[in-house]
């Protein structure tokens, strides 16, 4: 078992780690929300004005004026190590893109990151993909996160899933493919048309795959074409959320650790919105009718 000096505040709180519990937390929740957020800053960044630092596995979003350091860890294989989990600010443990990702946050302050990445090479299997930090850079840190994680201790198990939930499901194009904007917006439409009949729809983001699930089956008669006049809100208020270049410290996170994961560089996300702007609604119809052929083979 580790153990933690007090000056560094830890809350210790005991997990065992074997499946059943982490895997009842591991439902069915979207990646672009973030699982035991907590951060109370109110800082913004610009989108424009970000650097990242890469260096072997590790990838640094240098954010200088940030208050805490956040820090995930990208896995091939899930931990079934059971140690005290230590909980200085945050700690997560969920799937995105067929991985599976831990993240802790700290504070900017050495001795306590130090004790995370001592927790953390306890824990998990020698099957790092890769290590995403934002927070002020320091290259010091990076040798430390090098030192510590080099060659971790924790036993793992390969990554499964079970079929998915939902008796309706849509498989999205890959997120680096063109046609997933034109997807999504196909998708919200649905929606729209479906509002009315209590249809609950969810998106599933752990597997390699990403689907979109509905909690009833889907009638072919709501895929008919889409007309400009319906497209045109949609595609405004994409383009208008992506507009806003102002982001917070864990999106940004967010944003570079999907970047790893599904291997795009970080400037996807930076120009989001000339992707959009290409977007038309002959786009969106053809994603409606790889949808609904989708519908049809199922």
């Amino acid at each position: 078992m580790l153990h933690f000096q007090r000056r560094t505040l830890w809350i210790i709180i005991y997990v065992t780690i074997p499946l059943v519990i982490i895997l009842n937390n591991l439902d069915g929740t979207p990646d672009n929300e973030h699982v035991g957020e907590v951060s109370g800053s109110d800082l913004l960044w610009s989108l424009d004005e970000l650097t990242v630092e890469q260096q072997g596995g590790i990838a640094w979003l240098d954010l200088r004026t940030a208050k805490s350091v956040e820090l995930s860890v990208i896995l091939n294989a899930i931990p079934t190590t059971s140690l005290a989990l230590p909980n200085s600010t945050a700690f997560a443990s969920y799937f995105q893109g067929g991985k599976f990702v831990i993240s802790v946050t700290n504070p900017v302050n050495e001795a306590a990151f130090d004790e995370s990445l001592k927790f953390i090479a306890q824990w998990v299997p020698a099957d790092i993909e890769a290590i995403v930090v934002s927070g002020p850079y320091s290259s010091q840190w990076v040798e430390l996160i090098q030192k510590r994680l080099q060659t971790p201790k924790g036993e793992g198990l390969a990554i499964s899933f079970a079929a998915g939930k939902g008796l309706a499901r849509l498989a999205s194009p890959a997120m680096s493919s063109p046609d997933q904007l034109a997807f999504l917006m196909a998708v919200s439409i649905l929606k729209q048309r479906l509002s009315g009949y209590n249809i609950q729809m969810a998106w599933d983001h752990r597997r390699s795959e990403s689907q979109v699930t509905f909690n009833s089956t889907l009638s072919e008669d709501a895929f008919y074409p889409v007309t400009q006049e319906e497209f045109e809100p949609v595609h405004r208020a994409f383009s208008q959320s992506a507009s806003v270049r102002e982001r917070s410290q864990l999106q940004l996170h967010k944003y570079l650790q999907t970047a790893m994961i599904y291997e795009l560089p970080f400037s996807f996300f930076v120009e989001q919105p000339s992707r959009l702007a290409a977007v038309k609604v002959e786009d969106v119809n053809r994603m409606m009718e790889f949808a609904l052929e989708q519908v049809k083979t199922r």
